[in-house]
């Protein structure tokens, strides 16, 4: 009972920080939601953004035979020296991205993660830090080579309190309302008489 009290309150309470999340996969369209959230909340006063990535859990070294080996059977320098090159390459690749933040003067901090889940492995990084934005893009759907909507299960997944933003190719695919609105989800596009505009899109229906 107690628990249930706590994940009640853990997803009403309102949070304080101020901070933009945004969450890529490192695919060549992970740009699109940075663009969006950019374009979108840095005139409206945001100049804080989180980038949340998830990576799969590295249980496995590949060998120059083309198979690969446990960590857990392998020496720790071994392991360590693997890790760092894994994490270089990371950085390495996220580094594009930070540069799209910092050509705008915003502040953004890289929070990389590993989770065979990484619907909730978001989730649970909004939870503890509060975040009451998250921007998203429909290229997530291929977040390790799963062929699911992945977008929508990120969307379920976050707490009420949070906002899901779903973009696509630039534009304001969906979004999942929070708190008092938080079991409609809105589906959008661009109107057909305006010439583009991403913040106002027309509403077509309400999802379950």
């Amino acid at each position: 009972m107690e628990e249930k009290k706590a994940s009640s309150d853990l997803s009403l309470r309102p949070p304080p920080p101020l901070v933009i999340a945004v969450a890529i996969n490192g695919k060549k369209k992970s740009k699109y939601p940075i663009l969006w959230a950019l374009e979108k909340f840095i005139p409206e006063g945001f100049s804080d953004f989180k980038l949340l990535y998830v990576r799969p859990p590295i249980t496995h070294i590949p060998t120059p035979m083309g198979n690969a080996i446990m960590i857990t059977e392998l020496r720790h320098n071994v392991v360590s020296a693997y890790l760092k090159e894994v994490d270089r390459k990371t950085n390495e690749m996220l580094l594009p991205y930070k540069k799209m933040f910092q050509s705008r003067k915003a502040t953004v901090e890289i929070h990389v993660m590993e989770s065979d889940e990484p619907a909730d492995a978001i989730a649970e990084e909004i939870a503890g830090t509060g975040v009451t934005k998250l921007v998203i893009g429909t290229s997530l759907r291929g977040l390790f080579s799963r062929k699911i909507e992945m977008s929508s299960m990120i969307a379920t997944a976050v707490p009420s309190f949070c906002t899901v933003f779903v973009v696509s190719k630039g534009r304001l695919a969906s979004m999942r309302p929070s708190n008092s609105n938080a079991s409609v989800s809105i589906t959008c596009e661009r109107s057909s008489t305006t010439s583009g505009s991403t913040d106002s899109p027309r509403v077509l229906d309400k999802l379950e």
